[in-house]
């Protein structure tokens, strides 16, 4: 870079008398325009966005299942975090209507679906066959299958409270109206020939899941070709509908019964259970004791209690709304069944959904389950209580293929346990996502849960706002698309722990969104996390304001987190205000690495940084780098990398912990009021900022 570009650049300096009032929402969280402009000029990105063509992207090797909402991201990568803010803006707001997030996350697929679908008023029950003028009594009659609900039920049915009777029509309603909707999303002859291509003559219900989740799970070498073929069988968009009118007539139904004055009386003591058969498959309603249920195919309501469901799996006949379950008080406990692929709020093939009022409650799953998505729609929603929500293996708390998984919880101080693609994880054309609105949240993606031996043993953990594709190119050559994977925490001080890729991370044509609204919190990772990606990918992650923590005292932290982008990817990491601690490694901060983009931001507060050189990538950089490599002679000689670090307001201190082995190592070049530049030279471009944009944090 010539004398004439570092002399406009170190102009920096005099931003720091321009001081400008903190903005405080998150839509206004955007690098000040004069600040970005010569941000520009440093990478030689002036007068355009920074980001990459469509005709440089299609370098990289493209997949049908590719999501326009992630590929279209690379044109700038100022983009990715408005995106991520007005996305998860949208569901904070309506964090209570998750027929709205269940939109959102189908939209987010390409697949637009069910905004006309309206939901009935409370004088109307939505279906033709029932009269608006029928009570609930009459409703049910007209529902129930003749001589399937036995001879005495109407005596048992009748002590019950009118809102319980009412929110069960209602349910049985909602189930019946998706069932033909998401009937029409896939072929059941194809997946049944799929499943028999072995020349079994039965099918167990696990048969089927094996066959769908095939091209994910690892277990299956060879995978069967037609379970890759069902990828492209599978229509989104009537699952997209029929996923959205359940959610939404489910919803009206619950909000309802909770505006009843009657809400709190349920069923009279010793009422023990109801059982009837419907269009839409068994209804069990259980007493106000504490009750033990193996959960199975149809729905559940409990009326209180201290409740142990024990998850039986379902099978693949009768109602698409697979299985709903609404506890309407108590602590309960939801197991995973030990011989079944499918936990409580597992969406295959159709719905699964479960709903718990209040409690502080237990939520086990051991693969599929909690808001998981597989040819479906996975949803949990809690309302109240302080809750434990444990995946012992993969795919819960909102995580999807094909689909979305979806877990919403309201409030309380809760606690997020898994092994690995889990807490807001979204593979191949699927979205993920954990919502959690309020309270002082433990999120731990376990550190022994996959152990991997490309990255020394230590766990992937594909977690906490992690999308993901599968790359094949190493096996059989069906590498899939990746999809979007999103946690969201709005208020409270939360811990996030985790291994390789977490936090806000996508590998492979993916996107992966960590956001997290206020509080003062905790981050600890190991590798690729926070804001970061490789392979095609994006990764955000965006904390809005609160005293944060960034690995300090994390020695097993190894390289590559907040903001490291590799090989045709963007990572982000943005920290809004507050006064902030961060401890890196080589290539952190911003540091950009084969034709990638990487942007780290801390907006406000006075921080404290301190990297340790020794480790990994001893000649890479951090808080602003670009790794150089010697020509390809491939498209990759065209395509720019750019490494930005940015600290725009309160006085910060660095500390750079020299390499002991690596003698002539340059130091950094970092500092508070400063502008420098690290091994920027030809496509290899990398600055970093330090100025007083911001005089100070908001107090």
């Amino acid at each position: 870079m010539g004398g004439a570009r570092i002399a406009l650049l170190l102009c920096f300096l005099p931003l720091a008398a321009a001081a400008a009032e903190l903005p405080q929402r998150r839509g206004e969280l955007e690098v000040p325009g004069p600040v970005w402009d010569r941000v520009r000029e440093g990478v030689d990105f002036e007068g355009r966005k920074v980001g990459y063509s469509a005709e440089q992207m299609a370098h990289f090797s493209g997949f049908p299942q590719q999501l326009a909402t992630i590929e279209n991201l690379f044109r700038d990568v100022t983009a990715v975090p408005r995106f991520s803010g007005r996305v998860s803006d949208r569901l904070l707001a309506n964090a209570d209507t998750f027929d709205a997030a269940v939109r959102t996350g189908y939209a987010l697929l390409g697949a637009r679906a069910g905004r006309g679908f309206e939901e009935p008023d409370s004088a109307s029950w939505g279906l033709e066959m029932i009269p608006d003028t029928a009570d609930a009594d009459g409703a049910l009659r007209l529902l129930l299958s003749p001589g399937g609900s036995g001879l005495d039920w109407t005596s048992t049915w009748s002590s019950l409270s009118y809102p319980v009777k009412r929110l069960a029509v209602r349910l049985v309603i909602a189930a019946m109206r998706a069932d033909p909707l998401l009937r029409e999303s896939w072929d059941s002859r194809f997946v049944t020939t799929g499943v028999m291509s072995d020349g079994e003559a039965w099918i167990r219900p696990d048969d089927r899941v094996e066959f769908l989740a095939a091209p994910w799970d690892g277990s299956a070498d060879p995978v069967p070709r037609r379970s890759f073929e069902m990828v492209g069988e599978f229509d989104m968009g009537y699952m997209a509908y029929g996923s959205v009118a359940f959610a939404r007539l489910a919803r009206h139904a619950l909000n309802e019964y909770r505006s009843s004055a009657d809400a709190g009386r349920t069923a009279p003591a010793g009422f023990d259970r109801l059982v009837l058969t419907t269009p839409a498959g068994m209804v069990t309603i259980l007493g106000p004791d504490a009750d033990t249920v193996l959960t199975e195919n149809g729905i559940f309501i409990d009326t209180g209690g201290d409740d142990t469901y024990r998850s039986g799996g379902f099978r693949f006949d009768g109602c698409a709304v697979r299985q709903v379950i609404v506890d309407l008080a108590g602590d309960d406990r939801y197991e995973a069944g030990q011989d079944t692929l499918q936990g409580h709020a597992s969406g295959m093939l159709g719905v699964g959904a479960l709903f718990d009022l209040a409690g502080d409650d237990r939520y086990e799953s051991v693969r599929s389950g909690l808001g998981s998505g597989l040819y479906g729609t996975g949803l949990l929603v809690d309302y109240r209580g302080d809750d434990e929500y444990v995946t012992a293996e993969a795919w819960g708390q909102g995580a999807a293929h094909c689909g979305v998984g979806l877990l919403v919880d309201l409030e309380g101080n809760d606690r997020y346990t898994c092994a690995t693609e889990s807490q807001g994880f979204g593979g191949t054309l699927g979205t993920g996502m954990l919502l959690d609105l309020a309270g002082d949240d433990v999120y731990l993606a376990r550190l022994d849960g996959r152990p991997s031996e490309p990255f020394g043993n230590r766990s992937v953990s594909l977690a906490q706002g992690a999308g993901f594709g599968r790359r094949a190119d190493f096996g059989d050559g069906h590498s899939l698309a990746g999809g979007i994977g999103m946690l969201v925490d709005g208020d409270g001080d939360d811990s996030y722990t985790g291994g390789v890729y977490c936090q806000g991370t996508g590998y492979w044509w993916a996107l992966g969104i960590l956001e997290d609204r206020k509080g003062d919190d905790s981050y600890s990772n190991l590798w690729y996390s926070l804001g970061s990606a490789p392979h095609f990918a994006i990764g955000c992650c965006v904390d809005l304001e609160g005293d944060d923590r960034y690995n300090v005292g994390n020695d097993s932290m190894r390289t590559q987190t907040q903001a490291c982008a590799r090989d045709g990817s963007i990572g982000v990491f943005v920290d809004g205000n507050g006064d902030d601690e961060y401890f890196h490694r080589n290539r952190c901060a911003g540091a950009g690495d084969l034709n990638s983009i990487a942007l780290f931001w801390d907006r406000a507060g006075r921080d404290r940084y301190r990297c340790d050189r020794n480790g990994s990538y001893a000649k890479d950089r951090s808080y602003g780098g670009a790794a150089e490599y010697e020509r390809f002679r491939t498209f990759r000689d065209e395509i720019p990398t750019a490494g930005i670090f940015l600290d725009t307001g309160g006085e910060d201190v660095y500390e750079e912990i020299p390499a002991e082995t690596q003698s002539e190592m340059s130091a950094l070049q970092f500092g508070n009021n400063r502008t420098w530049f690290h091994g920027v030279g030809g496509l290899f471009r990398a600055v970093g900022v330090d100025t007083d944009w911001y005089e100070s944090t908001a107090e």
